[in-house]
């Protein structure tokens, strides 16, 4: 169903109450907590933010790509020229967050346009109602992180590669290549969305060439001297491939002469033994994949210059706005290896007693959704392979390779699947749509088909029934696979938000630390804790799910007067010779050490459990 100028002026207003609604739920409570962060991840952009006013750009820190960083700060700038404070902390925190809500605003509108070019307004305006209520878009469009924006600009990149896949128009592949580099200097997995942008020029190729994918994949297989080439290639690039995990032990070490990263250091056989064991599974894809290309050679190759002319673009976008990337290139190749380890550890223990990460993630989809939105996903996606039509592969490829390749990882944190949420939610509008489509089509064929003569008192009543039917199945329809699931969605979101504007744990124990505690105390603290060096304190900061070697003999060398714990980190287990159990970090302290405050959460006020211990003097 196209727009006309009847209707043009009412999905305008829908979209606009939409987006409005979109930008309440995420602006509620955006302040809580400030001045301490309660992600862990937000110290990271906010703090590269504060440094930049000083004039150094190099983030050194490069956990993620900076571009978010300098829109972050662009943003600032564009405030403190209305506005003083930006030696406050507090006020950094909550521009960087009003930044997160306006891509995640943002993402609605682009939601709406890419399902109204996959489909129609009706879907582009169903998917921008579902995300805006998206219990985990909400959740994380209120944090100064990656998540929403690396979202923002996926949904972007696939809007431009449909461009790309309809026009074939050298200024759509600038436009997608400029996208695409954008999307991976917010954050590096988004460069899965390559393999989305390949069939779209596979498919525009094959399009404008007027080539047939049959005959031409079935003359190949009759080609023996370039399947023989092929085969001797693919061998040849896999074995290099096996050999270069195979015996990673071999030329690691002298890696980590030049850039010493602490976790590969302190894991090093663990990482060895695991390259090890991905050497026949990498040699496989690589073999793989050089013989697709073959075998598909005639298909992407013509116009081969268009799709360089976007790699060329992209890599270009991706330096320009993560410059750093090359001018501090240890650091960056650094924090690229910490990650890499990070992705494949289960985060000491936090997921160590969960499934596999297909499992995993698929539960915060269900959770998120429900289930019959996703009954509504799975028909919508039904829809779109029968209807086999290579511009809805844009999307679905996307969505598969994402989804394998984030299960892949060790950490299964909820919200690395914000980025899928767009295209269960299209899917899912789609299906919505569809089913509404079939039962006025019913309807209408049952209200025709009638057996009376016309104008007869009969064929009226015939008719009126079959439309109070159509109305009513009309009427359930929308009921069950929008307004109760949104109704559902908008409750979870809103709970959300109440959680954020009530007073946390965290704060409480804080106000009590720095009036018990004496200022000249020296204080050890670890993640999710009370960050008292706010006050002045001196902290000796440390994770003890990352370090288990503090002990007594460790806090007394280093001089610590008090020691400040949270259950998120306690409760965490730790796996020892494959069994989970109780860290022994924590169950040392009371031997050396007095609690003398604990602070367990409440209805009233939610938050971590917190321990303040102090250490006995020998």
């Amino acid at each position: 169903m196209k727009t006309t100028k009847n209707n043009h002026w009412l999905i305008g207003l829908v979209l606009g109450i939409i987006l409005a609604m979109g930008a309440v739920l995420r602006l509620i409570g955006i302040r809580f907590g400030l001045p301490m962060a309660y992600h862990n991840d937000e110290w990271v952009l906010v703090l590269a933010t504060r440094q930049f006013f000083g004039g150094d750009f190099n983030p050194h820190n490069f956990l993620y790509p900076s571009l978010l960083m300098y829109i972050m700060y662009a943003f600032e700038r564009l405030y403190f020229l209305f506005a003083s404070g930006r030696d406050d902390l507090s006020t950094l925190y909550t521009l960087c967050r009003v930044t997160v809500v306006l891509f995640g605003v943002g993402s609605l509108w682009v939601i709406y346009r890419l399902g109204e070019r996959l489909h129609d307004y009706r879907t582009g305006l169903i998917a921008a109602f579902l995300l805006c209520l998206s219990p985990l878009h909400v959740i994380n469009s209120h944090f100064a992180t990656t998540d929403v924006p690396l979202t923002f600009f996926i949904m972007l990149t696939l809007w431009a590669t449909l461009r790309l896949s309809d026009t074939r128009a050298l200024a759509d592949y600038i436009l997608a290549g400029i996208a695409f580099g954008l999307t991976v200097s917010i954050k590096i997995p988004g460069a899965v969305i390559f393999l989305a942008i390949l069939v779209a020029h596979l498919h525009g190729v094959a399009r404008e060439g007027h080539l047939r994918y049959r005959s031409i994949l079935a003359h190949e297989w009759r080609n023996p001297r370039k399947m023989l080439l092929a085969l001797l290639g693919a061998a040849a690039a896999a074995a290099a491939v096996y050999l270069v995990f195979a015996r990673f032990s071999h030329w690691a070490p002298r890696l980590m002469e030049r850039i010493p990263v602490e976790l590969w250091l302190k894991y090093y056989d663990e990482i060895a033994a695991r390259a090890a064991a991905m050497a026949p599974k990498m040699g496989l894809v690589i073999f793989t994949g050089i013989l697709v290309l073959a075998y598909t050679a005639k298909l992407w190759i013509p116009q081969l210059r268009k799709l360089l002319l976007l790699v060329v673009v992209a890599v270009l976008t991706f330096f320009a706005t993560t410059p750093y990337a090359i001018l501090d290139f240890k650091a960056f190749a650094h924090d690229f290896l910490f990650q890499m380890v990070i992705s494949q550890s289960s985060w000491s223990g936090m997921f160590a007693d969960k499934a596999p990460g297909w499992i995993t993630n698929a539960t915060y989809l269900y959770g998120d959704f429900g289930p019959l939105l996703l009954l509504a996903a799975v028909a919508g996606l039904v829809r779109q392979l029968r209807a086999r039509q290579i511009r809805y592969w844009i999307l679905i490829t996307f969505a598969l390779v994402y989804y394998l390749y984030i299960g892949s990882w060790k950490l299964m944190f909820d919200r690395y699947m914000v980025p899928m949420l767009p295209v269960i939610a299209i899917w899912a509008a789609w299906g919505i749509v569809s089913l509404i489509d079939f039962i006025r089509q019913r309807g209408a064929r049952s209200g025709t088909g009638q057996q009376h003569p016309a104008g007869s008192d009969s064929a009226a009543e015939g008719k009126g029934k079959s439309s109070r039917a159509t109305n009513a199945a009309l009427l359930m329809t929308i009921l069950l696979l929008l307004l109760i699931p949104g109704a559902q969605m908008l409750r979870e979101s809103w709970d959300f938000n109440a959680y954020l504007l009530k007073t946390n744990t965290k704060k409480i124990a804080y106000d009590w630390a720095v009036t018990h505690l004496p200022k000249q105390s020296l204080v050890l603290r670890e993640q999710y804790t009370p960050e008292v060096e706010l006050a002045g304190y001196e902290v000796h900061l440390v994770n003890f799910t990352f370090n288990d070697s503090v002990t007594a003999d460790y806090v007394r060398r280093h001089h610590i007067d008090y020691i400040i714990v949270t259950d998120k980190l306690w409760k965490r287990p730790v796996k020892d010779n494959g069994v989970l159990g109780e860290r022994k970090a924590y169950a040392e302290i009371p031997g050396y050490a007095d609690l003398i405050y604990n602070l367990k959460p409440t209805p009233q006020n939610p938050g971590p459990e917190v321990k303040i211990y102090q250490v006995r003097k020998e």
